[in-house]
Order: C-alpha cells, then sequence, then structure tokens
C-alpha cells in the first residue's frame, strides 16, 4: 500500500495539509481491516464521463501546447509522459518544456507530480496575453510550474 511505502506521492498528503486526515484514516483502516463501514463513492456513468471530459481537455491542451513549442522549438522532442530519470535528464539538458514530470526530493522522500514545467520565456511567448499574474520575478531562464485542475463537484445523496 502507498501510505506504507518509503517513498510518498505528493497527493497522499493532501488531506494531511488540508487538515482533514479523516479521509486517509478511514482508508488506511478499510486496506488494513477490510470491514470498516466506510466505502468510496461509486464511478457511476456521470463520474466516468466528467473524468473523459476532463482527460480529453487536458490532453488536447497538452497537444496544442507542444505543437505551439515546436513553432520556437522544432528541433526538440516534446513527449506527454516523464519517469523521475527523463524528468531530471530534461531539467540538466534545458529543456524548454516538460509535460507530467516526475520529481523525487530524496531529503523527504517525497515524489512530486504536476502537469507543465515550462520556462518562463517559453510561457511568454505561447501566452503573450495573460496578464493576471505577476512573472518580474522569475528569472528568464526559471521553470514555471503548473497544474491544470478540472474541477469535480460530487453530491451524496443522503447528506
Amino acid at each position: 500500500m502507498e501510505y506504507l511505502s518509503d517513498i510518498r506521492e505528493f497527493k497522499l498528503l493532501r488531506n494531511y495539509i488540508n487538515n482533514d486526515p479523516v479521509c486517509d484514516y478511514f482508508q488506511f483502516q478499510t486496506h488494513l481491516n477490510n470491514n470498516l463501514n466506510f466505502e468510496k463513492d461509486t464511478n457511476n456513468y456521470f463520474n466516468k464521463y466528467v473524468n473523459k471530459i476532463s482527460s480529453d481537455f487536458i490532453n488536447d491542451f497538452f497537444d496544442n501546447l507542444i505543437n505551439k513549442s515546436k513553432e520556437y522549438f522544432s528541433d526538440l522532442i516534446f513527449n506527454k509522459y516523464n519517469n523521475i530519470d527523463q524528468t531530471i535528464k530534461k531539467i540538466y539538458d534545458n529543456y524548454p518544456l516538460i509535460i507530467n514530470p516526475i520529481l523525487i526530493n530524496d531529503k523527504y522522500k517525497l515524489i512530486v507530480k504536476c502537469d507543465i514545467m515550462i520556462k518562463k520565456h517559453l510561457f511568454i511567448k505561447i501566452f503573450p496575453n495573460i496578464n493576471n499574474i505577476s512573472l518580474n520575478t522569475i528569472k528568464n531562464n526559471d521553470y514555471l510550474i503548473i497544474n491544470i485542475v478540472p474541477e469535480i463537484l460530487t453530491f451524496k445523496s443522503g447528506m
């Protein structure tokens, strides 16, 4: 189980950071005991539909971002998935765009996934009209780390 592994994904800490460890407790106890009265939401048609639409949107966004990046860096190969070693190599090689990088903090044994790492200069070229965030404190050769978060609202019957 992920909770007991040596290296933990950052997403496992989300409830702890939000000061809501009850969800983690129930999931952990259910895994250990297999007999608690805790049940995850069913993955019904609506959830599957929303997940598919969200996944398709993100996939199309990545395709468009890669195509736009190739206009400026035609000699580079951009792929949609990277493991830890590929991510590290691309950072050392100063890649302007890394999609789905996986980063690891050796000190804390923590894996962090994000959707996009993009150099500031490329971000400005691709998104010249974005003006609601300040990029002044970020150096041109630094990475912006971006997550795409489509929100899913879940209603529970009887609650």
